[in-house]
């Protein structure tokens, strides 16, 4: 049998889960399917440092929406605090792990769809995509032996690594966030960045770009662990040294330097696949998906949220933000006069 729900949500992250409190607070039921972990993207990619209040190409860093956020929660580990106490709270419903197998749409006016997962099948009014950009995240494309690939690493979850040479290979927010956490432990770290400071201080908010500073103004003072960036430099070519068992670095300038691990954090896609095949949403030429100011897509009543929904805009606030519009929309178009405002009693 179906499950009905007013609405669907595909992934539990920041999105997906403002998006399940917001609809809780019209008094509508939700369902979160998540195929890997509640908070993948931040417990995978993002250091415990990182933080989330700042100002991102133009974002402005601000949370709204039925729950607001203190200064206290800023820190990504306040954030995720206080995102785990909204969960417990508004008994949201989210189920791990589950993949979607097929969304269709059954009926235009009112607006239903029938989700189709590996375990079980929904009935919804409203779809919201919310499975953000790190769903696949970019490999590194070099030449890399069999016995280097343990070194070249994707996810920094559970790496608390110490007195190593590092290195973090990409020159966006989070890949200095990374750089910048590992120096900050005790390692040696070297940022590989193909183009020029110019270009990579261009990518970064204001917060990291102070930071970054310091650490190099540092280096005059001889500290104890190195810190520097390798511009304009790509790696093309891996392998093990048998001898001292360090990744061995190739790049296109000629250069070979080794590490002990290479943290690659050059971004990463969506499965278009799974939103152009199952989801029936159009993309621009440039591979965005198209979307309204509302979020919604050509198929009405889906809704692309999160960083999916704006290639090179990724931000927790951004996120959280697209949720409540989306779902503001949603209420006034899909449910109208259908909703009810329900209070709540929400305590950080």
């Amino acid at each position: 049998m179906a499950h009905n729900v007013d609405i669907f949500i595909l992934g539990a992250g920041p999105a997906g889960i403002n998006a399940a409190v917001e609809a809780h607070c019209l008094g509508l039921t939700s369902v979160i399917v998540e195929q890997k972990q509640i908070l993948n993207t931040i417990h995978s990619y993002y250091p415990k440092e990182k933080r989330v209040d700042m100002d991102y190409k133009g974002v402005k860093a601000e949370f709204f929406g039925k729950v607001d956020f203190p200064e206290k929660s800023y820190s990504l580990a306040g954030y995720t605090e206080v995102i785990e106490k909204m969960i417990k709270h508004f008994n949201l419903d989210i189920h791990v792990p589950e993949s979607v197998e097929s969304i269709t749409k059954v009926s235009e006016s009112p607006t239903k769809f029938e989700v189709k997962t590996d375990k079980e099948t929904y009935i919804t009014g409203a779809v919201f995509i919310a499975i953000g950009m790190f769903a696949k995240p970019k490999r590194l494309e070099a030449e890399i032996d069999r016995d280097a690939r343990k070194q070249i690493v994707y996810e920094i979850a559970g790496k608390d690594y110490a007195n190593s040479d590092i290195a973090v290979y990409g020159g966006a927010n989070s890949a200095i966030e990374i750089a910048l956490n590992f120096y900050k432990r005790g390692n040696n770290v070297t940022i590989i960045y193909r183009g020029v400071m110019e270009k990579l201080e261009s990518n970064l908010n204001t917060g990291n770009l102070d930071d970054i500073r310091a650490v190099l103004s540092e280096q005059a003072n001889n500290p104890k662990y190195k810190f520097r960036i390798d511009l304009k430099s790509q790696i093309t070519k891996a392998t093990k040294n048998a001898e001292n068992g360090k990744l061995h670095a190739y790049y296109d300038t000629g250069v070979e330097v080794e590490f002990d691990y290479c943290f690659v954090a050059i971004g990463g896609g969506s499965s278009r696949d799974l939103l152009e095949g199952k989801c029936g949403v159009k993309f621009t030429e440039k591979g965005a998906p198209v979307v309204d100011d509302n979020y919604e897509s050509d198929n009405k009543g889906l809704y692309v949220i999160g960083d999916v929904s704006e290639k090179g805009k990724a931000a927790i606030v951004t996120a959280m933000k697209e949720s409540v519009l989306a779902v503001n929309h949603m209420k006034e178009t899909h449910f109208k006069g259908k909703t009810k405002d329900v209070s709540f009693d929400f305590k950080y």
